[in-house]
């Protein structure tokens, strides 16, 4: 069975794993809090299930819990930075924080950051935008996880984006999304299940369509969405993060950065205020939403079910996977934390 825990202790707990692996209480709350939005969201991968990961990147010293995050370039709403090869949840953080500031002096802040990592998911962060009533939008580059039609292998990121804004409906229009038809989680997911997938998805290590995840994952190839157009997105996202940040692209490395995963991010902020009232703003949100469920009522707007998924959790709290909890567990045992409370027996 699975074991449920409140939102705000789940938070409490991982807030204290971060500070005993090394973290500052600011950094370690800014952190957990990156956590706990993506895990509200119940997609079941990019989430809490990460964390663990994050702690052996810290632990091993590839991955910095500290950042010094330094100013590289400025130019009115534009602003970069390097992320010292910082974890990707506190460097995105930044970043977006930066780019509100911005759009609240200029209407719109453009802020990117080169030597992070991974950034776990791109909602967090838009979300976080929306709520203060600004639109969000975030892009990352990636390791090389994804081909292209023509391609024989892996050779660009799958540069993942994400958006939000908030409608008067209680919950934000948000996209949380990669340019492959799959992430690494979601393949996860499907062998778990012992599920197969389309096999326009991705590509055996013979270079012929699968439905079988274990076989793209295990020497395969990912393929983008549509083709060429999610090839041409995620060559836009390279733009976007690797060179507006003057940071690595497609499979260069850096000798100084010992991160398996070198990332860069751009984070954009629209301050609804300079263009329309905010209520007015969210009102005509509202409009498309509704116009879409008159024309086609089975349609799911992006951010709906991740709203009401958030609503549930902050009511009866989350649901975690035993083995999910006996891997954190085992963190906290070994940086002297207190266990999951109440869920150290979870079977």
């Amino acid at each position: 069975m699975t074991g449920q825990i409140g939102v705000d202790e789940l938070e409490s707990f991982i807030i204290e794993l971060l500070q005993a692996a090394g973290l500052t209480p600011t950094n370690a709350r800014t952190t957990a809090k990156v956590y706990i939005r993506a895990t509200l969201r119940g997609v079941g991968h990019h989430d809490i299930n990460d964390l663990a990961n994050r702690l052996s990147l810290i632990e091993s010293g590839r991955v910095k819990p500290n950042p010094n995050i330094t100013l590289l370039h400025k130019y009115q709403a534009v602003e970069s930075y390097d992320g010292d090869n910082g974890l990707g949840e506190i460097c995105c953080s930044f970043i977006m924080e930066q780019a509100m500031r911005l759009a609240g002096e200029y209407g719109i802040g453009f802020c990117t950051v080169r030597h992070s990592n991974h950034f776990l998911a791109a909602s967090p962060y838009a979300e976080q935008a929306a709520e203060k009533d600004y639109l969000g939008l975030i892009y990352s580059r990636a390791v090389n996880t994804m081909g292209a039609p023509g391609a024989s292998r892996n050779f660009l990121g799958n540069n993942p984006f994400g958006f939000a804004v908030m409608s008067d409906q209680g919950f934000p229009l948000m996209l949380d999304i990669s340019m492959a038809y799959s992430s690494y989680g979601k393949l996860k997911e499907k062998i778990k299940a012992g599920g197969t997938v389309p096999d326009y998805w991705g590509m055996n290590a013979n270079h012929q369509p699968t439905s079988d995840p274990k076989e793209i994952l295990q020497g395969g190839m990912f393929n983008p969405l549509a083709g060429h157009k999610g090839f041409g997105l995620a060559l836009l996202g390279e733009i976007m993060t690797g060179v507006l940040s003057n940071g690595e692209i497609l499979d260069e490395t850096n000798p100084n950065i010992p991160s398996p995963e070198i990332s860069s991010q751009t984070a954009i902020a629209i301050k609804i205020a300079a263009l329309m009232p905010v209520e007015y703003f969210q009102a005509r949100v509202s409009d498309i939403i509704n116009r879409v469920k008159d024309l086609e009522p089975d349609v799911k707007m992006p951010g709906r079910q991740s709203s009401e998924n958030k609503k549930r959790y902050l009511s009866q709290g989350i649901e975690l996977d035993p083995a999910l909890v006996a891997r954190l567990n085992e963190w906290a045992a070994k940086l002297k934390v207190s266990p999951l409370p109440g869920l150290a027996g979870s079977k």
